[in-house]
């Protein structure tokens, strides 16, 4: 799966795909807009996908069904006002302090709370969890970007 985090303006993920245990390559999971909208998804390739086409394009109506219950996805569209979308049309708003989605969000989320930034929980879930892989890509609410490799 995947871990993406967001703490204080900034969204991580790794970049690590798996088909069942099998590593299979590196693909984006995180997207910004000029807006300084954030947006990542995590679970099947396909709702990833869909999520991506349809986040980019502004959100322009409904978000995309999810065929996979775990895939789950989360829109930032100003600092700390999260829209959560899971599998099967859920849907949930909130402002927390940070968050974080996918495999590894227990050990990101653990993490952030004990001072971590949203790029260090994403390296500390990339050491403990076995589906979240560097290198790590991210992004922040006024337009900054980059990719870490190695730990």
């Amino acid at each position: 799966m995947t871990t993406i985090a967001y703490k204080e303006g900034v969204i991580a993920a790794d970049t690590a795909v798996h088909d069942g245990d099998t590593y299979a390559g590196q693909c984006d999971k995180i997207w910004t807009m000029s807006n300084g909208w954030l947006g990542g998804a995590a679970g099947c390739m396909g709702d990833c996908s869909a999520f991506a086409r349809w986040f980019l394009s502004k959100c322009d109506g409904d978000p995309p069904n999810f065929a996979e219950d775990d895939s789950e996805a989360l829109v930032i569209r100003d600092r700390g006002n999260i829209e959560w979308i899971g599998g099967k049309g859920r849907r949930a708003f909130y402002r927390p302090e940070h968050c974080a989605i996918g495999s590894g969000f227990p050990v990101a989320a653990g993490a952030m709370a004990a001072g971590a930034s949203a790029i260090e929980a994403v390296k500390v879930a990339a050491r403990l969890n076995a589906f979240t892989q560097e290198p790590i890509m991210w992004f922040s609410h006024s337009g900054e970007r980059g990719k870490i490799d190695g730990v």
